[in-house]
């Protein structure tokens, strides 16, 4: 009897601390579930502010792919009507350059005439004035008898000479006169051709205004590649946060110590310990049932995910392929137009410089993948042990009551029923627990995947804008196999996630545990050799 009221005040003791610590673990439950809904809550609507802000500046960035489109367009229109004003330039100067030839070869023509006259009329001015000479010679030996006949010749020589010397004068003006003209109307078409060659270097000029745009579309990527820094911040803040809601809750400790007397009725505390058994592998085989249909509920979940995952890549694959093929493009508009070999040198450094960026992003969020991946394994491990820990505390519990005989029966099937409810209290918060975090790291994973699509998207419209302010073959054809290779490393990280994700559904399968009452048995006996 002293035994048994022992015994049934130790039962009272450890039902009264039993009840205190799951009021507190109760009311810790619920402050950690409305801390954790918080938490999640605060963390679905920073996502949501992520979502829209990226989508907003995914609608920007097509809004600004439209207007350099528009500013393509207008540009090619004003280049065909350059090339147009280029063409009759050219026309006009090849026009001017063969009359000016022309003319060159009529003047040499006519200077060689004018030569040729003069040289014949000097030469038959000479000719008579030595048949002057010699007239005079021969009238001077006549005598005076034909003095008057040699001098009307003389007069007619001298006559003849004169207007030879005048034609040789106006010979002579000629020649001036058409070497003047002729030197004039060089003089005119040089003046023109110069001018025709300034306003082709205008047209030139002009068909090129390539400098200006290009800065301003470098200061526009500059303002999105902040942006992009911006929101890198706000998704390690909101990962950070997703850490602390995975920090491992402490367990606390049931009861301390173990019945220590027992007394009568061995066959009866026998019988109810065997029945206390089966009461627990009912339990045990409501958990698996319970746990199969959590694990089958979860399964779907991830199958859905994997369904909407699967549908927005494939989307953003297909904006992608859009952006690629109007890239495609506009670089092969814009490589007919290239002239600047410094241009394209820059252009080119500022992709490599780009694509040094994206690619340390990409490792940045590969690190902080794994990082997450490591801390979820953690956590589903530190649940699990948890889980098993409750259930060793419950076998414990309904073998040591079992021991009590048939006085502690009652309480003890209460002791137990209030053990299973908690089992399966604690089943239920791990798979709600398993949901929130399966649906966390969904959502975080979805969001780096998608914001790494968006960053390549980004990549592609800024090359697409500085191919179109330096448009040269070598820095295209560069840009594009370093486009390229950062499209190989979004599609190996693509299959990692999808690694990482086949991962988790592995973690997320129900693991059998395995109850011990060996600890319990060596009790009993110890209990029934002191008795």
């Amino acid at each position: 009897t002293t035994a048994l009221d022992s015994a049934q005040s130790e039962i009272e003791r450890l039902t009264r601390e039993l009840e205190d610590v799951e009021q507190s673990k109760q009311v810790a439950m619920k402050e950690s579930f409305e801390r954790n809904e918080s938490q999640i809550a605060s963390l679905n609507a920073a996502h949501r502010e992520l979502d829209q802000r990226l989508r907003d500046e995914l609608d920007a960035a097509l809004k600004a792919k439209a207007s350099l489109e528009k500013e393509l367009s207008d540009r090619a229109e004003s280049t065909a009507a350059t090339e147009t004003a280029k063409r009759n330039a050219e026309a006009l100067s090849e026009s001017l350059q063969s009359q000016l030839d022309a003319l060159s070869t009529q003047r040499a023509e006519l200077e060689q005439r004018l030569v040729k006259r003069e040289e014949e009329l000097v030469a038959e001015l000479d000719a008579a004035k030595h048949e002057a000479t010699a007239q005079a010679a021969r009238f001077a030996q006549l005598g005076e008898a034909a003095s008057d006949h040699a001098h009307d010749e003389v007069d007619k020589l001298k006559s003849e000479v004169e207007r030879l010397e005048f034609e040789l004068g106006a010979v002579k003006n000629e020649l001036t006169s058409a070497t003047s003209t002729a030197k004039a109307d060089i003089a005119r078409l040089t003046d023109e051709l110069a001018s025709a060659s300034a306003a082709r270097d205008a047209v030139a000029e002009t068909a090129h205004p390539e400098e200006d745009g290009s800065s301003e579309s470098a200061s526009a990527f500059e303002a999105m590649r902040r942006d992009m820094t911006r929101l890198e911040s706000e998704l390690a803040a909101a990962l950070a946060e997703l850490a602390e809601l995975e920090s491992p809750r402490e367990s606390e400790s049931s009861d301390t110590e173990a019945i220590r007397e027992f007394t009568t009725a061995l066959d009866s505390a026998q019988s109810e310990i065997e029945r206390l058994t089966r009461e627990l592998e009912d339990v045990e085989q409501s958990k698996q049932v319970a746990m199969k249909e959590s694990f089958e509920r979860n399964e779907s979940q991830i199958a859905s995910l994997n369904a909407a995952h699967r549908e927005l890549d494939q989307r953003l694959r297909d904006e992608l392929d859009a952006a690629l093929k109007a890239k495609a493009s506009l670089e092969k508009e814009l490589s007919d137009r290239a002239e600047s070999t410094a241009a394209t040198e820059t252009a080119k450094r500022n992709a490599e410089a780009l694509s040094e960026s994206l690619q340390s992003q990409l490792d940045a969020l590969s690190t902080q993948r794994a990082e997450l991946e490591q801390r979820l394994v953690k956590r589903e491990e530190e649940l699990v042990a948890e889980l098993d820990a409750a259930k060793h505390e419950a076998t414990a519990q309904a073998a040591r009551f079992a021991q009590l005989g048939e006085a502690a029966s009652d309480h003890a099937h209460d002791e137990v029923d209030k053990l299973k409810s908690e089992v399966e209290r604690l089943e239920f918060e791990l798979g709600a627990v398993k949901n929130e975090l399966t649906s966390a790291t969904s959502t975080a994973k979805a969001d780096i995947a998608r914001l790494t699509d968006e960053l390549a998207s980004a990549s592609a419209a800024r090359d697409a804008v500085a191919e179109t302010a330096h448009p040269e073959e070598d820095g295209s054809s560069e840009s594009a196999s370093a486009f390229e290779a950062m499209r190989r490393d979004m599609t190996r990280l693509e299959s990692e996630l999808a690694a990482a994700l086949a991962e988790l559904a592995e973690l997320e399968s129900p693991r059998e545990s395995e109850s011990s009452d060996t600890e319990a048995i060596r009790e009993f006996t110890t209990a029934l050799d002191s008795a």
